[in-house]
């Protein structure tokens, strides 16, 4: 009995030994996943997604430092500081320019434009308007009243003036001479303003017969309705149909031969050869086409007389580049001719002009008609837009 007792003692002992083993080793199997998860050393997927909660948080916070740029334009400085200082940015002033749409004293660009989204802290560079552009004035000459209608038509329009007409009777200007103007002589205007001109018709309640002078040469046609007491307008232009030479009257408005009352204005068309033309202010003047250009570049260029040129002063002709004109100096640009008395012929349009010969220009520039005064200065008294 004592040895059977002795050998299930023994077998419990061994089972519990080893019971005792298993046990130790997983609880050390515990403590060593505990230290290791606590260090960082395992990771089943936790990493992973603590990685992805960090990159979405970096994410975010790199939206969050753009911000979208407020629109300025018509803002006072004040108000815009509000503005941008709302969005986390910054502003500059970079300058002054005129503007044709915000009022003096307000924003009227900026840099970058209103909408750019941009990173926070970025400095908005803005421009103060100074009003619109100031107009370029003109005078209108002084001994207009008691010409011709054409006469005056031509210098105002050589001054880029715009010339309406008014009719009025009169017992003591003759039919067809300029009794005033609205704005009057001596006044300063911006260009493109319009000029009444009033220009007499007589004493009316007289009819006149409009005389037939197409095929008549300009200045004829126009002495033959001046001589009964209808006013002539001249008009150039050409028709494949005129049927006359250049130069000469080929369409009357109104028609030949209708009774009119005396004063009453009669456009006269005169046929004129195409050319190429350019325009000073409303006044033409030609560039011979005829030659043409030659591989320089040159041109033989031909301007017409100023109504206001005596044919008597020395001329000094200048010429300015467009991007210049504006801001031009009495003496600036190229002097292509000074210190003569330049004689202006008649062309075969009845046109009286000066040829200066081949001249180097570009589109835009500008040629100054200088005269020489009693001190011995030049000032321009006309100019042409090339």
């Amino acid at each position: 009995d004592d040895d059977e007792r002795g050998g299930i003692n023994t077998k419990v002992e061994k089972v519990l030994t080893i019971g005792g083993l298993i046990i130790g080793a997983i609880i050390i199997c515990i403590l060593i996943y505990v230290v290791a998860s606590a260090a960082g050393i395992l990771d089943f997927g936790g990493g992973q997604k603590k990685d992805n909660n960090t990159q979405q948080e970096e994410s975010i916070d790199e939206v969050s430092d753009k911000v979208e740029v407020p629109d300025l334009s018509g803002k006072t400085e004040e108000e815009a500081q509000e503005l941008v200082k709302e969005q986390s940015l910054g502003m500059q002033k970079a300058g002054e320019e005129a503007s044709e749409t915000i009022a003096e004293g307000l924003i009227c660009r900026q840099d970058p434009v209103a909408g750019t989204e941009v990173d926070k802290n970025t400095q908005v560079t803005y421009y103060i308007s100074t009003g619109k552009a100031a107009e370029e004035k003109v005078t209108i000459p002084t001994g207009l009243i008691g010409k011709t209608l054409s006469e005056v038509q031509s210098q105002l329009q050589a001054l880029g003036l715009n010339p309406k007409i008014e009719q009025q009777k009169s017992s003591d200007v003759a039919v067809g001479n300029v009794i005033s103007l609205n704005p009057g002589e001596g006044t300063s205007v911006a260009k493109n303003t319009e000029v009444t001109i009033t220009v007499s018709v007589g004493e009316g309640d007289t009819y006149e017969t409009i005389p037939n002078v197409k095929g008549m040469p300009e200045d004829q046609a126009v002495s033959a309705v001046k001589a009964v007491n209808l006013i002539p307008n001249v008009e150039y232009g050409d028709s494949d149909s005129a049927g006359v030479d250049y130069g000469d009257v080929y369409e009357i408005s109104p028609q030949a031969g209708k009774k009119v009352e005396q004063g009453t204005i009669i456009t006269l068309k005169v046929r004129k050869e195409q050319t190429e033309t350019t325009e000073n202010n409303g006044q033409e003047t030609e560039s011979n086409t005829q030659t043409g250009s030659d591989q320089s570049g040159q041109k033989d260029l031909k301007i017409e007389q100023p109504s206001n040129y005596d044919g008597q002063q020395l001329v000094r002709i200048r010429l300015v580049s467009g991007a210049d004109s504006a801001n031009a100096g009495a003496d600036d640009g190229t002097v292509l001719l000074q210190d003569q008395v330049v004689t202006f012929t008649e062309d075969t349009n009845g046109k009286m002009v000066y040829n200066l010969g081949k001249v180097e220009y570009n589109s835009g520039d500008v040629l100054y008609f200088d005269v020489q005064d009693s001190s011995g200065d030049y000032s321009a008294i006309w100019s042409y837009n090339l």
